[in-house]
């Protein structure tokens, strides 16, 4: 068995810190290229909770999660990993998922998106990855659509182009600014999307779409290659709703 099998077999069994270290290692090994997906079927065959979904079938539910937001920081850095543009972010930003705290860790881009939702795709996806104190993870996406020029996401500046390419934020720019103001979100029990698509991550995709101008998507676009992962079988699992 060669040493990269390996190390990936030894992978899928970590949570926590080294869950996320090991994700964010596949990113940063990317060079302008997109996720090599096809390790996919060998490390999640047996893994029946995996993401992206198509969202469809949602359910309410009178004990469903609550997910409050609690950005009081900004955004630090934004920097080309090769695979994605990740901003970097203060530390002391949380969600409260019914009673459990998760801090954010940082936020990355995806084109086209990963969730759809009844069939319909999303030129950008963005995700807020936050992590409990137990190594739990929870991630917030936010599905950007087609329209006018958005605002805040002018605020970042044009998108580093090159690997490595990385810089600090002079003006305070809030997390929350990136999302819609309505906080409606689906919400499902799902994986990494990158290997090694380890499970039990608490996804909450959020229902109302900010948009994003043609030249913005386009600047998304000619930062990374194309990384989003194919759609993945519900197998069964429950998506809860929200208003």
């Amino acid at each position: 068995m060669s040493k990269s099998k390996l190390v990936k077999m030894v992978c899928i069994g970590l949570i926590g810190c080294s869950v996320y270290a090991d994700a964010t290692e596949v990113q940063e090994k990317s060079e302008k290229e997109a996720v090599d997906h096809s390790t996919s079927t060998a490390l999640a065959e047996n893994m029946m909770s995996q993401s992206p979904i198509d969202i469809v079938n949602s359910v309410e539910r009178e004990m469903q999660k609550s997910v409050t937001f609690k950005y009081k920081g900004n955004l630090a850095t934004i920097e080309n990993l090769g695979h994605t543009v990740q901003l970097g972010v203060t530390k002391g930003q949380m969600i409260m998922v019914n009673d459990k705290e998760f801090e954010l860790l940082q936020i990355h881009f995806h084109h086209d998106s990963e969730h759809v939702i009844g069939g319909k795709s999303y030129p950008v996806e963005a995700h807020f990855v936050h992590k409990s104190k137990d190594g739990k993870l929870a991630v917030v996406g936010v599905l950007y659509e087609e329209g006018k020029t958005n605002a805040s996401f002018e605020a970042l500046g044009k998108l580093p182009k090159k690997r490595g390419e990385k810089r600090a934020f002079k003006a305070n720019i809030n997390a929350m600014d990136l999302m819609p103001a309505s906080k409606s979100f689906y919400t499902y029990s799902g994986s990494l999307t990158t290997p090694p698509y380890t499970e039990e991550v608490t996804w909450v995709v959020l229902k109302d779409s900010p948009e994003l101008s043609k030249n913005q998507i386009g600047m998304v676009q000619r930062a990374m290659h194309k990384n989003n992962r194919d759609i993945q079988a519900i197998n069964g699992r429950e998506i809860i709703e929200k208003d």
